[in-house]
């Protein structure tokens, strides 16, 4: 009875797999990633001073320099400002600008004093805020630093109030413009001619998300694909790979093996991420105050990436798609680090072989990366959107970031899925074909013109 050229891959995936796990190296590689990821929250509590004990600041005593013909006295206060910045006891306000043989701040009486100048620059539209500190005073810079930017994130507002302009009029006065010129033609579909000049389609906030997407998938990439790359060369180099081909297929070899690896690397990730978690859960139990717990330290990540005017919006409906998405990226990589490996007969060739791995890779994701720049600046056109949206050489390190956040909706997500899980099979395809053939392949690296012309004769031998 002929064996399906599926048979056997369970065995090869469990015997692959239990040999990573015994593997040292990825197991001293897991524990280091563990005790990274749990130590990572409390250090950063630590460094930043974010310990959940009360701020505060050595200026006593804050000045204000007011060079501009608003009349800050009557408007500017401190103490009412937003910010998680100590605010200092007393402020107080002038006009005369900073004399330094005036007010010596390195002298005792105003060792714990700060000073603020704030003026109007005509020629560039905007007011600067300048912080003054004693150097031999007890006051240092990053309190001056985080006095200026208070004031500075906290002065428009406070402006506004003073004029009687509410909140919402204020997000009507600050919103961006956008111009549109469309081109009528009777004899045409106006809406094909449209030509725009929209805003960007993404803000700072989803164009930090993406990038950090991109960073977690090439992670996964390069570590599945090295680790494909050398189980099959060992195999390949010790000759028990011929042993193993005389009771399996090839492509049941290739799935087994892909597949182990895979499983591995993942576990490599869960293992960060369960650090990670226990981090959080540490450093709430460590510094109850801090605000750096599990939820609020997404919260507060979120926060950061959006900022001022870069807000990021989730969709937690199409967050396993994306996830379904950068699995199969990582799949689809695995397969053409498995090629790549057997391209080579010496573990010392083994950078040679992964040469177009490592150009594929790093074309689908600085592709993707260009377009989410272009869309956070303007627009990109749409061709390069849909080839860095569907491609499956891009798709993963761009689509899930776009469908997370709610630029592409889900049917543009599952299209794209599909179009990934079509590519893994056809790349499983081509390579049941020509893996055998390079497995018994001894001598220099194959080159593309190479594993192309073993496909043809493989599949011309099989049809015959």
């Amino acid at each position: 009875m002929k064996k399906s050229r599926f048979f056997g891959w369970q065995n090869v995936f469990a015997f692959t797999f239990k040999q990573l796990l015994k593997n040292k190296t990825n197991i001293i590689l897991m524990a280091i990633m563990f005790v990274l990821a749990l130590a990572m929250l409390p250090v950063m509590t630590i460094f930043n001073g974010d310990s959940g004990k009360e701020k505060t600041t050595n200026i006593e005593k804050l000045i204000i320099v007011d060079e501009t013909d608003l009349d800050l006295k009557s408007w500017l206060d401190v103490s009412s400002m937003e910010g998680d910045v100590a605010k200092p006891a007393k402020v107080e306000f002038t006009t005369e600008k900073y004399d330094e043989e005036k007010l010596d701040l390195n002298s005792e009486e105003n060792r714990n004093t700060g000073l603020v100048s704030v003026k109007y620059d005509n020629a560039n539209k905007t007011f600067m805020f300048s912080g003054v500190y004693g150097a031999k005073g007890k006051v240092n810079e990053s309190e001056v630093n985080a006095v200026c930017t208070l004031i500075s994130e906290n002065f428009n507002r406070q402006l506004s109030k003073s004029r009687n302009i509410s909140e919402d009029k204020l997000e009507y006065l600050s919103a961006e413009t956008v111009s549109e010129t469309i081109k009528y033609d009777p004899d045409k579909d106006t809406a094909a001619e449209e030509n725009t000049n929209k805003g960007p389609r993404i803000n700072s906030g989803e164009y930090t998300l993406c990038i950090t997407v991109l960073c977690i998938v090439i992670m996964l990439v390069s570590m599945s694909g090295e680790q494909v790359a050398s189980a099959v060369l060992q195999e390949k180099a010790s000759k028990l790979v011929e042993f193993l081909l005389t009771s399996v297929k090839p492509l049941a070899l290739l799935i087994g093996k892909v597949l182990a690896v895979f499983v591995v690397s993942l576990l490599d990730i869960l293992v960060m991420v369960a650090g990670f978690c226990g981090s959080a859960l540490i450093n709430r139990l460590l510094f109850p105050g801090s605000g750096l717990g599990l939820f609020d330290t997404i919260g507060k990540a979120l926060s950061s990436m959006g900022g001022a005017e870069g807000a990021v919006e989730l969709n937690p409906m199409m967050v396993p798609i994306g996830v379904l998405l950068i699995l199969g990226g990582v799949l689809f990589y695995a397969v053409l680090a498995a090629l790549a490996g057997a391209c080579v007969s010496r573990i010392e060739e083994l950078t040679e072989g992964m040469k177009l791995f490592s150009a594929v890779m790093i074309i689908g994701a600085y592709f993707g990366m260009f377009v989410c720049m272009m869309d956070m600046n303007s627009r990109a056109p749409q061709m390069a959107r849909n080839i860095a949206l569907f491609a499956p050489l891009c798709s993963p390190v761009l689509t899930p970031s776009y469908l997370v956040f709610g630029e592409i909706g889900a049917a543009e997500g599952l299209l794209s899925l599909g179009i990934l899980i079509v590519s893994i099979a056809l790349m499983f395809w081509f390579a049941s074909y020509v893996y055998e053939s390079m497995i018994y392949h001894k001598g220099t690296p194959l080159k593309i013109k190479d594993i192309v012309e073993l496909f043809k004769k493989e599949r011309s031998e099989k049809n015959e």
